[in-house]
C-alpha cells in the first residue's frame, strides 16, 4: 500500500480511506492467484524440460562439444550432418527453456503489477471502449431510422416519343418492386434456406448461432450461418464488408435495433430489392428478368425456389454457369420448404421435375459470362450514348447511374430500328463493292506515267482525259484494270518501264491496302422538322466497343453539291433568280492571286449553254453553281450559308473558305448540321433547333428539366425579336418545288420513297464522300456514306445517288410505312406562269416547248423569249440538253491557252477536290 501513498487522485481521502481494508484483502487475494499461476506454469515446463532434459543430457555425452561446433563442411554425410542438429540442440534448449519459462513468469508478474498500479487507467480505459461504443451504436440508430426513406440504387430508363423503353444505363441493375408485388412463393423461399425462424427472432438468433456453430464444427467446414435475414441487411446497408468480431457485434446490434424499428415485412421488402444475386443483378426484379426474362410476380414455385438458392454463393449456384450444382441447391431449397411446411412433397416434386428439363435447354443458349451490362435493354445504342453523354455532363455520374432517371427522348423506335437496319445492311453491301472498285490508280497513273497513258489513248482510240474527277479519266482507269494489267509484258513494252512487277505492286497497293483494313461507314439522322425532335440517329454501321464515333455531330465531311440547296437559297431570298432563270453552262476560270488558276468543272465533264436554276439543280450543274454565287457575291453567299448551318461569327470565319469554290461544298460539316439547315427549308424557312431529351424525371416522378418547354420559349423569343423566319416563306416554298425536281427528274431519283419528298445528292472528288439529304412534310433525313480515313475512295461512280440516295428512300419507305402521305403545306403565296422551257422567259410565238413554273409575286420574267426566234431564223444554234456539249470548241482553246501559259498542271490545284 505504501505505492499509492502520496499519488494523486480524482478521489477524495475519506473514499480512499473507507476502501482501505476492502483493498488490502482484495490484493492479497490477488497475489495468491498470480502466485498459484505462476506455480503451476514451473510446475508444467518441469513436467516437460526434466525428461526432455534427461534426453539432451544423453546426447551431449555421446558428442563432444568441439565436434558440434565443427562446420557443416567437414561432414561427409547427411547423417552426420543431422546429427550436429540434434546435438546442437542438446546444449542449447534446456538453457532456451528456461528462459522462455522465466520470460513468461516476469511478464506475467509485471503484468499484475501494472494493472495493480493503474487500476484507474484501466477501468478509464474500459469505460472509454464501452462510451465509443455506445456512440458509434447511437449513430448506426440514426442511420438505422433513415433506412425508413432509403432509396437503393436504381436504373436510368430512357423511353422513346411514344413511351416505350429504349435502353438503360446502370451501375447495379436493379428494378425496385414493393412486397405485395412479389410473389409469397419466393419470400417463403428464401426465408425457408436463409431463416426459417424469421418471424420469431428479433433480429438475432441466439439458437441458430449456436447451431450453425456445431453444424460447421462436426463438419469441419462452414456449411451453415447463423446471420439471420436482418442481420445480412444490416450487413449489406449498414456496416463494412471487414471479417473480423467488431463487425459482427455492430452488426447484431444494428440488427436488433431495425427490428425494433420496422416490421417484418418492411425488413424482408428491402432485404429482397436489395440482395446480391450473380450476373450482376441486385434485387428479385433484376434477376427473375436475367434468368427468366420475365417479371418477378410472374415466376412460379420452381422458380421462386431456384432464386433463392443464389444468396450465399452466387457465383457457385449460378443457373447459367453451373446448372449441375444449381440442380442440387434447389432441391435442398425445396426441401427445406417442405420442412417448414411452406409447400407439401407433392408440390416439390411437381415443381422441380416440370421444371428443369426446358430450363436447361433455355440457359444452355446463354453464354456463361452473361451479365445484366450485356444483357440489357438497349435498343437504340447510338442515341443511348447521345442521351447518356448529356446526363452526365448536367447531372453527373452519380445521379445518371444511381438515381433511376426517367428520361424521356424525341426518338421514334419504330424509325429509329429502320434506320439501324437498312444502314447496317447497305453498308456491308457497299464494303463489298468498295473493296473491288480502285480509287486511287487514277492518280496514281497520271501522276507518274502521263506518256504511258496517252500512248494508251492513242493506240486504242481512248478520249483524252481532261482533268480530275472526269469521266474520261475513269474510262482510263477502267481499262488498265480491265485489259492492261493481265498484258503485262505489253505495258513493259509500250510504256518502257523497266519492272513490270514493281509497277503492278505500287498500283494495286495504292488502293487495296487501306481498304482491306477498314469498312465503309456511314450515318443516318432524322429530324421532325416540325418541332425539332431527333427521331432517328444511327452513328455508324454498328456500335461496338471500338465503333462509337458518333458521325452524326461528332464528323465532319465535305458535302459536295449537298450544299447546292443553300446556294440556290440566297440566290432565290435576293430576288434576282427564279427557278425560271437561265444561266449559262460553260467553262469558267478564276486565276489566283499566287499566279495558279482554277477552271470549276460539270461531274460528266460536258457543258450545256443555258440552264434553267430548277434542271440546273436537279442534275447538279457545278459551273452553274459558281456563277450564281459570282453574281451575287461572296460575302451574301457566307451570310446565307451561316444562317442556314448556324455558323456564329468566329465559326464562320473559321470554317468558310473566301473563295468561291464554297458554291461546290469545300467547307466541312457535321450531317447534323446540314440535315438541320434543310429542315429550315422543309419548315418554311423558320428557325428548327434540333434536341432528343424532352424531359427528364427523378425516380418519384418530378421534373428536373424540360427540354421541349425550353426549346418552345427560345422559338417564341425568336418570333418576338423577328428572328425566327430565316428564309421567306415564299423563298423556302420555291426550293421545295425545285428540290422535288432532284428525286422526280434529277439525280435523286433512286431516293424516291413513293411519296410527296424533296432533295439533294452530294459527292465530293474521287467519290470519298457520298451523300443525300431530303425531307417529306413530316421528316428531314440526312444520310452520310464514306471512309473514316480522310482521301480514302468509296470507287469509281460510287456517287451520293448511287450510295446515299437508296439508302435514303429505303429507310424513308420503312419508317414512314405507317404514316400518312401529306402533300408539303403551302408556306407562301406564289404564283404559276407559262415560260418557254428553253431559255425560262415568256414564250413567243416561236417557242416549241413550254412549261409551267412558280414564281413568288413579283419576279414573273417581263421578257419574252427570242432564243427560240433565232433557232427557227436558221441560226446554228441546235437544242441542246445538260447531257450535251456544245461548248467544246471554247473549253479546248480556254485550255490550250493556260497550257502555252505555263506548264503546271491544273491537276494539283487545291480546289479541284469536288465534283458532285
Amino acid at each position: 500500500m505504501a505505492k499509492y501513498q502520496g499519488k494523486p487522485t480524482r478521489f477524495s481521502r475519506d473514499g480512499i480511506i473507507k476502501s482501505a481494508g476492502d483493498h488490502v484483502a482484495s490484493s492479497d487475494r490477488t497475489r495468491k492467484a498470480v502466485a498459484a499461476l505462476i506455480d503451476r506454469l514451473r510446475n508444467a515446463a518441469g513436467m516437460v524440460g526434466n525428461p526432455l532434459r534427461s534426453v539432451l543430457s544423453r546426447i551431449r555425452d555421446r558428442i563432444p562439444l568441439n565436434t558440434v561446433i565443427q562446420k557443416a563442411s567437414d561432414y561427409r554425410s547427411q547423417r552426420l550432418a543431422g546429427s550436429q542438429r540434434y546435438a546442437m540442440s542438446a546444449y542449447s534448449l534446456p538453457g532456451a527453456l528456461e528462459r522462455i519459462v522465466s520470460r513468461c513468469v516476469e511478464i506475467t508478474r509485471s503484468l499484475f503489477f501494472a494493472v495493480r498500479r493503474s487500476r484507474t487507467a484501466v477501468i478509464g480505459i474500459i469505460a472509454g471502449a464501452m462510451i465509443a461504443f455506445g456512440v458509434i451504436l447511437a449513430m448506426d440508430f440514426v442511420r438505422v431510422k433513415s433506412l425508413a426513406t432509403f432509396q437503393p440504387n436504381a436504373t436510368t430508363k430512357i423511353y422513346d416519343r411514344h413511351g416505350m423503353l429504349v435502353s438503360e444505363i446502370f451501375a447495379q441493375k436493379r428494378d425496385v418492386v414493393p412486397l405485395k408485388k412479389i410473389p409469397r412463393d419466393l419470400a417463403n423461399a428464401f426465408i425457408a434456406i436463409e431463416d426459417n425462424e424469421y418471424y420469431d427472432h428479433w433480429g438475432v438468433n441466439p439458437k441458430g448461432i449456436v447451431r450453425a456453430f456445431f453444424i460447421n464444427i462436426f463438419s469441419g467446414r462452414i456449411r451453415q450461418g447463423g446471420s439471420t435475414i436482418t442481420q445480412q441487411l444490416a450487413k449489406v446497408l449498414l456496416t463494412s464488408q471487414e471479417r473480423n468480431i467488431f463487425r459482427k457485434i455492430k452488426e447484431a446490434f444494428i440488427a436488433v435495433m431495425m427490428e425494433m424499428t420496422y416490421s417484418k415485412d418492411e425488413i424482408l421488402s428491402l432485404y429482397l430489392n436489395q440482395i446480391f444475386l450473380g450476373h450482376g443483378t441486385y434485387g428479385v426484379e433484376a434477376a427473375s428478368k436475367l434468368y427468366f426474362d420475365k417479371h418477378v410476380w410472374q415466376l412460379n414455385l420452381a422458380e421462386c425456389s431456384l432464386l433463392a438458392t443464389l444468396p450465399s454463393a452466387p457465383n457457385q449456384f449460378s443457373p447459367i454457369r453451373h446448372p449441375k450444382r444449381s440442380i442440387q441447391r434447389h432441391k435442398i431449397v425445396l426441401a427445406k420448404m417442405v420442412e417448414t411446411g411452406f409447400i407439401s412433397v407433392k408440390q416439390a416434386e411437381q415443381a422441380f421435375l416440370d421444371f428443369w428439363p426446358d430450363y436447361l435447354d433455355y440457359v444452355s443458349e446463354l453464354a456463361p459470362t452473361m451479365t445484366t451490362m450485356s444483357a440489357r435493354e438497349n435498343k437504340a445504342p447510338w442515341v443511348t450514348e447521345y442521351v447518356r453523354r448529356e446526363l452526365v455532363r448536367k447531372y453527373g455520374y452519380e445521379m445518371v447511374y444511381e438515381k433511376g432517371l426517367q428520361v424521356h427522348t424525341t426518338l421514334d423506335l419504330k424509325k429509329q430500328l429502320a434506320a439501324q437496319d437498312v444502314l447496317k445492311r447497305i453498308l456491308e453491301r457497299q464494303s463489298e463493292t468498295s473493296a473491288k472498285l480502285s480509287f486511287k490508280n487514277e492518280d496514281y497513273i497520271v501522276d507518274n506515267y502521263g506518256d504511258a497513258v496517252e500512248l494508251f489513248r492513242l493506240l486504242f482510240d481512248i478520249p483524252a482525259f481532261r482533268k480530275k474527277g472526269s469521266r474520261q479519266r475513269e474510262k482510263i482507269n477502267n481499262f488498265i484494270r480491265d485489259e492492261i494489267v493481265e498484258e503485262l509484258d505489253g505495258l513493259n513494252y509500250l510504256a518502257g518501264i523497266d519492272s513490270v512487277s514493281s509497277f503492278l505492286d505500287r498500283y494495286k497497293g495504292t488502293y487495296l491496302e487501306d481498304k482491306n483494313l477498314q469498312k465503309v461507314e456511314g450515318c443516318v439522322v432524322s429530324i421532325d422538322h416540325r418541332n425539332g425532335y431527333i427521331e432517328a440517329m444511327v452513328g455508324g454501321s454498328e456500335f461496338t466497343s471500338i465503333n462509337q464515333l458518333n458521325r452524326v455531330q461528332q464528323a465532319r465531311r465535305q458535302p459536295g453539291s449537298a450544299v447546292k440547296p443553300l446556294i440556290y437559297a440566297a440566290a432565290i431570298e435576293s430576288g434576282e433568280f427564279t427557278a425560271a432563270s437561265s444561266v449559262m453552262d460553260s467553262p469558267v476560270v478564276f486565276l489566283e492571286s499566287d499566279g495558279g488558276d482554277w477552271i470549276p468543272e460539270n461531274y460528266e465533264g460536258e457543258y450545256s449553254g443555258f440552264v434553267r436554276l430548277r434542271k440546273a439543280l436537279a442534275l447538279s450543274i457545278n459551273v452553274v453553281s459558281i456563277r450564281i454565287s459570282q453574281q451575287l457575291g461572296i460575302e451574301y453567299v457566307m451570310k446565307y450559308l451561316s444562317k442556314l448551318l448556324k455558323f456564329d461569327k468566329a465559326e464562320t470565319k473559321e470554317r468558310i473558305p473566301r473563295n468561291f469554290s464554297i458554291a461546290l461544298g469545300s467547307m466541312e460539316v457535321s450531317p447534323l448540321e446540314l440535315t438541320t439547315a434543310y429542315g429550315i427549308i422543309a419548315n418554311g424557312g423558320r428557325d428548327v433547333i434540333p434536341y432528343a431529351i424532352r424531359y427528364v424525371k427523378d425516380r418519384m416522378g418530378n421534373v428536373l428539366e424540360n427540354r421541349e418547354e425550353e426549346v418552345q420559349k427560345i422559338l417564341a423569343d425568336e418570333e418576338r425579336d423577328g428572328t425566327l423566319q430565316i428564309l421567306k416563306p415564299e423563298t423556302a416554298q420555291v426550293l421545295i418545288s425545285m428540290m422535288q425536281s432532284v428525286i422526280s427528274g434529277g439525280t435523286g431519283g433512286s431516293a424516291s420513297p413513293g411519296r410527296p419528298a424533296a432533295g439533294k445528292t452530294g459527292t465530293t472528288n474521287n467519290w470519298k464522300d457520298a451523300w443525300f439529304v431530303g425531307f417529306t412534310p413530316q421528316v428531314t433525313t440526312g444520310v452520310w456514306v464514306g471512309y473514316d480515313k480522310m482521301g480514302l475512295s468509296l470507287g469509281i461512280g460510287q456517287s451520293g445517288g448511287a450510295v446515299a440516295a437508296p439508302i435514303w428512300g429505303e429507310y424513308m419507305r420503312e419508317g414512314l410505312k405507317d404514316e400518312p402521305v401529306l402533300d408539303f403545306p403551302q408556306y407562301g403565296g406564289l404564283i404559276t406562269h407559262e415560260v418557254c422551257e428553253l431559255s425560262g422567259l415568256l414564250p413567243s410565238a416561236d417557242c416549241r416547248d413550254t412549261i409551267e413554273e412558280i414564281f413568288v409575286p413579283g419576279t414573273v420574267p417581263s421578257k419574252t423569249c427570242d432564243m427560240c426566234a433565232d433557232i427557227i431564223g436558221g441560226v446554228n444554234l441546235p437544242k441542246k440538253g445538260p447531257a450535251e456539249d456544245i461548248t467544246k470548241e471554247q473549253k479546248k482553246t480556254i485550255i490550250r491557252q493556260m497550257e502555252k501559259k505555263k506548264h503546271e498542271s491544273i491537276f494539283e490545284h487545291i480546289h479541284d477536290d469536288l465534283l458532285k
